[in-house]
């Protein structure tokens, strides 16, 4: 496990290239269930995801969040489960190798892992992701300061162009990238600054990465997103 930062980063290769373009094209076929999260560019999810969907909208603040809506929850996560159920396994399998313990996505309380759609846009050849730190727990389960080996947080590309990254911040503002593989997962604890390199050279190849986090309980890791 290479040390990024000061932070421990973990390459797990699960995928080959022919069930990357697999995966990929199933997350295309369902283009009508994606959920478009910028105006001005293609920046998509297909799933609901904490950090978006767990709050109401400023503009929208009478409504009631989509993540706390448990038939829509569920009906997402029945979507996924649907297409994407032997993934998610193999994503289980693979930490639970990795880790030592047993892995299930929490699919009750929560949303399962889903999928950031980048399409080629020349904006996205810049550092314009957010730096932020992962603490989605707070708000899925409670969780307020959780042991920094009790939480992760996975990225799974399954297209992405060359050059895509993760940019770590350690304690002193320093920066280190680490680059993404095709079909491997990549792995931290999320509670230092990050921020994702989208496509830097500016390629017509859509970034599609299967992301989620995880939280370590008495019966091993829940992944959700």
């Amino acid at each position: 496990m290479p040390e990024v930062s000061g932070a421990i980063v973990t390459s797990l290769s699960i995928l080959s290239p022919a069930q990357c373009a697999r995966w990929a094209a199933e997350v295309v076929a369902l283009e009508r269930y994606w959920t478009r999260r910028e105006a001005e560019v293609p920046s998509f999810t297909l799933g609901l995801a904490a950090y978006l969907d767990v709050a109401p909208r400023a503009d929208d603040a009478g409504a009631r969040p989509p993540y706390r809506i448990d038939a829509y929850r569920r009906w997402n996560n029945g979507l996924l489960r649907t297409h994407f159920g032997e993934l998610l396994d193999q994503c289980c399998e693979a930490i639970a190798a990795w880790s030592s313990l047993p892995t299930q996505c929490e699919d009750r309380h929560a949303a399962l892992p889903g999928f950031h759609i980048h399409l080629p846009h020349p904006l996205f050849a810049g550092a314009v992701a957010s730096k932020h730190i992962d603490i989605q727990f707070r708000h899925v389960f409670g969780v307020v300061e959780p042991d920094p080996a009790s939480v992760l947080t996975f990225t799974l590309p399954v297209s992405m162009p060359q050059g895509a990254a993760l940019r770590i911040w350690n304690h002193d503002d320093h920066a280190v990238d680490h680059a993404y593989r095709l079909g491997a997962m990549t792995i931290h604890d999320g509670l230092r600054f990050h921020q994702a390199i989208l496509n830097p050279h500016h390629l017509p190849v859509p970034r599609i990465m299967l992301q989620g986090h995880g939280i370590r309980t008495h019966n091993g890791w829940r992944l959700y997103w």
